[in-house]
């Protein structure tokens, strides 16, 4: 074996090595993303909890259920105000991650729904107007888009009521028949 052997195959396992990292690095990309979208999910599952916990609250709820339908006092509008402007800069961090590719189509479905639901409520879409200039302009014609498109919807609380009382009270009924 001479040198120029020894030189080709120092290159062969030089190639090799390379080669090597470069799959090694691909995997550990793969891997970084799955974590990063993972702890992302894991944010905006946590921002949804203790957003809904927040609304939760015996004081907020009417504030929530006045504003759906707009009929607030002036100390009343300016809580559902900035409830409507911190849930609205929730949902366009949502669409800015989704536009930059950070946030896949399944994610976002999901925010959709939901937003979509409050596009449907007099009240959000009466403060979406008073809003909308301090949004992303892609955000803002998004959201335009959207409440152009989705139905108005009244009474939502009591209708959703009274749905939850009669779906409890057929399951309540069918698992007392099921008893006997």
């Amino acid at each position: 074996m001479n040198l120029t052997d020894l030189a080709s195959i120092g290159a062969l396992i030089n190639g090799l090595a390379v080669l090597a990292s470069l799959i090694y690095l691909n995997m550990q990309t793969r891997q970084t993303v799955k974590n990063q979208q993972s702890l992302m999910q894991h944010g905006r599952a946590t921002q949804l909890i203790d957003w809904l916990q927040y609304i939760a609250a015996p004081d907020m709820q009417q504030i929530m259920i006045g504003g759906n339908e707009g009929k607030l006092s002036v100390p009343e509008f300016a809580s559902y105000n900035s409830i409507i402007w911190s849930m609205l800069i929730a949902y366009e961090n949502n669409f800015v991650q989704h536009r930059e590719g950070m946030l896949d189509d399944r994610q976002y479905a999901a925010t959709t729904g939901s937003f979509r639901f409050q596009c449907s409520l007099p009240g959000f879409r009466a403060n979406w107007m008073l809003l909308r200039t301090t949004f992303d302009a892609g955000f803002v014609s998004y959201v335009d888009k959207l409440i152009e498109t989705t139905p108005v919807r009244t009474k939502i609380s009591e209708k959703t009521h009274a749905q939850w009382l009669a779906r409890a009270a057929t399951d309540a009924a069918t698992a007392g028949a099921r008893e006997h």
